[in-house]
């Protein structure tokens, strides 16, 4: 193993796998992986401890991070698009409820909001 480059900090020769392009190559010939990766030449994928509420039963968690399914969003994948009035402006949450193959949609406010799509806002001018 050698250096080079314009200040002598590239290492010649390099590392494994060039890091797998999710490291960076050390002095010493070895990589160090991003978050995320490891192994001598940072291929092998980290398992996170989890994704926030396991993506609620609505998406894939990869990388500690949800990949909503169509239809939800939210870094937990509980918010419903498009099934509630407006959305619910953008100040709840669309709950979907199925009981005795009955289905119900309704919107839960966020604190300082009211109404059917949370539109209202209490305690305002």
């Amino acid at each position: 193993v050698g250096f080079g480059g314009h200040d002598c900090t590239s290492v010649l020769g390099g590392c494994p796998g060039n890091c797998s392009a999710h490291g960076e190559c050390l002095r010493d010939g070895s990589c160090s992986c991003e978050p995320g990766f490891s192994g001598s030449d940072c291929g092998l994928v980290v398992a996170f401890a989890g994704c926030p509420a396991n993506c609620s039963g609505h998406g894939t968690c990869a990388l500690g991070e949800c990949i909503c399914d169509a239809g939800f969003t939210g870094a937990d994948c509980a918010r419903v698009l498009g099934l509630c009035r407006k959305n619910c402006s953008g100040h709840g949450i669309c709950q979907v409820s199925d009981i005795d193959s009955s289905v119900t949609v309704r919107c839960k406010c966020e604190k300082g909001f009211d109404g059917e799509d949370c539109s209202i806002v209490r305690g305002g001018c």
